[in-house]
């Protein structure tokens, strides 16, 4: 059964110049995680209640126990605006399961200089 974000399954892996390495385990499914909810503008993001914490270009490593074997997804975090929302997806060529929209990116970086 889905349970949502559960805060005390959310740990600091590594962190160094403002980028934190995040683990999550979870036994919810990856669509759950990665849902958009359809772009409900209600919908704030599986990783909201954690909005406080995670930062733009944060990655977080997602522990899937809930199948019938582990499975791991690396995110990064997208945008991420405090006591608001938070928007992930997956990290390189992570495939996205076909119940779930690809993301739409809100902002770009600029590099510096």
């Amino acid at each position: 059964m889905p349970r949502g974000f559960v805060a005390r399954e959310l740990s600091i892996l590594a962190y160094a110049n403002g980028f934190t390495l995040w683990h999550y385990r979870t036994n919810d499914k990856p669509e759950l995680v990665l849902s958009t909810e359809c772009g409900n503008p209600d919908y704030t993001g599986y990783f909201a209640p954690a909005c406080d914490l995670l930062r733009r270009g944060d990655q977080i490593i997602v522990s899937f126990g809930g199948g019938p074997e582990p499975d791991l997804m690396t995110l990064i975090v997208t945008e991420a605006v405090p006591c608001g929302y938070v928007t992930v997806r997956p990290l390189g060529g992570a495939k996205l399961p076909e119940s779930v929209p690809a993301p739409v990116a809100t902002a770009e970086f600029a590099p510096a200089g």
